[in-house]
C-alpha cells in the first residue's frame, strides 16, 4: 500500500512545474545579431517583449536615423517559429513526458529546448533557384522533379561535377547543426538526380546510362588526370547528414592573427600599361583575350598554361599575340 501510494504522488509531483516562467523576479534576455538582421529572446511577459521592441525602436530612431520596420520585426510566442537566418527557431513547449538520463533517473526532458530548423519551403526555393527542380501538380499533389541544367551542358565532366558539389556541400554544411537535418536526404536526392540529367542531356542518352556510365564501385563520380598525368577520381558528395553540433570544431573560435589581402591590379591597370603581358612588347595598342574556364584550357599551347599559372581569366595582349592564340584555338 506504502509503495502504491509513492508511486500516486510521483505521479503528480512530475505534472508540478519545476519553476513559475512568470516570475516577475526571474527574467532574462539573450540578444543575437548578424549585420542587419537581429533576434532577441526574453524570458518574460509579453509586456516586456513591447516595451524592449519600443526602446530600440526609439535607439534605432534617435541615434542610428534609421526606421525600424514593424511588419518585419515581430512578437512571436516562443513555441511559434521565428525566422532568422535561414533557420526557424522555436522552443519546444512543456511536457510531462519522462525518460531515463545517463545516471538512470527519470526526468522531464521533453519540453523548454530551443529547436533550430530548416524550412521546407526553404529548401524548394533553394532548387527552383539553381534551376535543378520544378513542381508538378498532380491530383492536387505538388510534386518536386529533378530536371536538368542547360547552362552546364557546355562544360566538361569535371567542372559539372564540381558545380555540383559545391552547391550540395554548401547549402547541407550551412544547415548542419538543424534538429531536422533529414530534410536535406530530398535535397541532395534531387541535386543528384539533376546532376544525373544534366550529364544525360550533355550526352543524348539516359539517365540509367549515365548512372552505369559515372558508377565507381557505390558511388558516382568522375575521372581525370591532374596536372602530373596520375589519374584521379573525384566524387559526387554524400558527406554524412547527422547532427552535428560543432560543425567547425573547436577551432573555430580561435582567433588567428590577420593577414595581408593581395591585391591584383585591375584590368584598366593593365591596359594602361602599355606592355603586351605575353611577349613583353610596349605598345598602345592592345586587346584583351578572355576564357571562361581555365581548367578546360589545354596544357599544350604556352600562352595556355601562363594564363593557369597567373590565374587570371584575361590576358592583356599585343595584336600579334592575340592572332596567334586565336590561330592556335582553331588548329584545335
Amino acid at each position: 500500500m506504502l509503495l502504491k501510494r509513492i508511486q500516486e504522488l510521483d505521479k503528480i509531483h512530475k505534472t508540478m512545474p519545476c519553476k513559475d516562467p512568470m516570475d516577475s523576479n526571474f527574467k532574462r534576455l539573450q540578444y543575437v545579431r548578424y549585420c542587419d538582421d537581429f533576434i532577441i529572446g526574453i524570458i518574460g511577459s509579453k509586456e516586456d517583449a513591447r516595451k524592449v521592441k519600443e526602446e530600440i525602436g526609439q535607439f534605432i530612431q534617435n541615434r542610428l536615423h534609421l526606421e525600424l520596420s514593424n511588419e518585419k520585426t515581430l512578437i512571436t510566442k516562443s513555441t511559434n517559429k521565428a525566422r532568422f537566418l535561414g533557420y526557424d527557431i522555436r522552443v519546444t513547449p512543456k511536457s510531462n513526458l519522462t525518460k531515463k538520463t545517463k545516471r538512470g533517473i527519470k526526468a522531464r526532458n521533453y519540453g523548454g529546448h530551443v529547436m533550430l530548423e530548416v524550412p521546407t519551403e526553404l529548401i524548394q526555393k533553394k532548387l527552383i533557384e539553381l534551376k535543378s527542380m520544378k513542381i508538378v501538380v498532380q491530383n492536387n499533389t505538388e510534386i518536386w522533379k529533378p530536371i536538368h541544367r542547360g547552362d552546364l551542358t557546355g562544360r566538361n565532366d569535371l567542372s559539372i561535377l564540381d558545380q555540383y558539389n559545391g552547391e550540395i556541400r554548401g547549402f547541407c554544411n550551412y544547415y548542419s547543426i538543424a534538429n531536422n537535418r533529414s530534410k536535406l536526404h530530398k535535397f541532395r536526392c534531387i541535386m543528384e538526380y539533376s546532376f544525373y540529367r544534366t550529364m544525360a542531356c550533355k550526352y543524348r542518352t539516359s539517365v540509367r546510362k549515365i548512372i552505369a556510365k559515372f558508377r565507381i564501385n557505390k558511388d558516382i563520380g568522375v575521372k581525370y588526370q591532374d596536372s602530373k598525368g596520375n589519374e584521379r577520381v573525384r566524387i559526387l558528395w554524400k558527406g554524412s547528414l547527422a547532427k552535428d553540433p560543432r560543425p567547425l570544431g573547436a577551432e573555430a573560435d580561435t582567433v588567428h592573427k590577420p593577414k595581408g589581402i593581395l591585391k591584383r591590379p585591375k584590368l584598366a591597370d593593365r591596359l594602361n600599361s602599355n606592355t603586351c603581358e605575353w611577349c613583353g612588347k610596349h605598345t598602345s595598342e592592345l586587346e584583351v583575350h578572355q576564357v571562361r574556364i581555365l581548367k578546360e584550357l589545354d596544357e599544350k599551347e604556352d600562352w595556355a598554361r601562363f594564363m593557369k599559372k597567373i590565374n587570371r581569366k584575361t590576358l592583356v595582349v599585343c595584336k600579334d599575340c592575340h592572332s596567334k592564340i586565336h590561330k592556335s584555338k582553331l588548329r584545335e
